[in-house]
């Protein structure tokens, strides 16, 4: 019986020590392939600029793990048996490693106490940055040059302070810089530009509200700009008046076409032919412009080709206006 007891404890104390091996050895082996100098052969470009960035002294898994330590255990199986096989391979198989808040939070301490001023701007973290990543305004801050850095987009600052009821005053995030500087940075640059005139409409024009009253910009478009909500609702009536108005910004007939489903603004000639388009008198195509009345003044006539004489708006014959 002892020996049988012997036997026992000694398959015990055998798989004890594998187990502690196979820790120990898995974490000295994660600990090794999770160096900067192991990821660079293949991440060359972010490892040298991260090495130049106020981030140096940290390693590549100190933000790239999801949920922290938690995240390291899957994090390393797909490393060992994906990214490492295919890159053996000569496959071009990336791994996503997101930059987790609670990773900058980390080093960042107190950025969430009180409002920080950098580079003249100054933000509020607690209330501005409540996402799960800070990637949206800080991408380019541990890897300065390498690919496109984001930083942040005054549209979205005062999108969600118009939402929220906050102020749009510029000093409340600006400091230290005066207009022409800040016209001269990001968007700005381009569509407040020397050709302004052409490239204005390539920014937001949502945002051209937060320093343009609409007015302003109803004096050159003709039309309140940026459109007001019920718009596309209205909008007939100008764009029946003046057509070449609404070429300006849309300069294909494509963006109206898109949306009424048929030839937009109608062609020459339109009239006799639009029973190709149209479904019948109660075409929801057609009633968004036109009332029932307008299709009946014909209809009910049963016209004919030539024309329905006693419509005023058709004195003459189908002239497609």
């Amino acid at each position: 019986m002892r020996i049988i007891e012997h036997v026992r404890e000694h398959r015990r104390a055998t798989v004890v020590i594998a187990g502690a091996v196979l820790v120990l050895s898995t974490a000295l082996l994660g600990a090794i392939t999770s160096s900067t100098a192991v990821c660079a052969p293949c991440h060359a470009a972010q490892v040298n600029a991260l090495h130049q960035s106020p981030h140096a002294k940290s390693g590549c898994y100190s933000c790239h793990l999801e949920d922290g330590a938690w995240s390291l255990p899957g994090a390393k199986s797909a490393e060992w048996f994906r990214m490492y096989p295919s890159a053996l391979l000569g496959d071009d198989v990336i791994v996503p490693q997101p930059t987790d808040r609670g990773s900058c939070l980390e080093c960042h301490l107190t950025i969430l106490d009180a409002p920080v001023e950098r580079y003249g701007l100054r933000v509020d973290h607690a209330t501005c940055a409540t996402g799960d990543t800070c990637d949206a305004c800080h991408t380019g801050d541990a890897h300065p040059g390498v690919g496109l850095a984001r930083g942040p987009v005054m549209e979205d600052c005062t999108a969600c302070h118009l939402e929220n009821g906050a102020t749009i005053a510029c000093d409340a995030c600006h400091a230290g810089r005066t207009e022409r500087d800040r016209l001269a940075r990001g968007p700005w640059q381009v569509t407040h530009g020397p050709e302004w005139r052409s490239t204005h409409g390539m920014g937001n024009i949502d945002s051209c509200a937060t320093c343009h009253p609409q007015e302003f910009c109803g004096k050159c478009h003709g039309v309140p700009l940026p459109h007001p909500a019920e718009f596309g609702r209205t909008h007939g009536a100008s764009a029946t008046e003046d057509p070449t108005g609404c070429a300006t910004c849309h300069k294909s007939t494509r963006f109206c076409e898109a949306c009424h489903g048929m030839h937009m603004p109608h062609p020459a000639g339109y009239l006799a032919n639009h029973s190709a388009d149209a479904a019948g008198i109660d075409d929801e195509r057609c009633a968004r412009c036109h009332v029932r009345s307008e299709c009946e003044d014909c209809h009910s006539r049963h016209v004919h080709p030539g024309g329905a004489s006693g419509v005023p708006w058709l004195e003459g014959g189908v002239d497609g206006r």
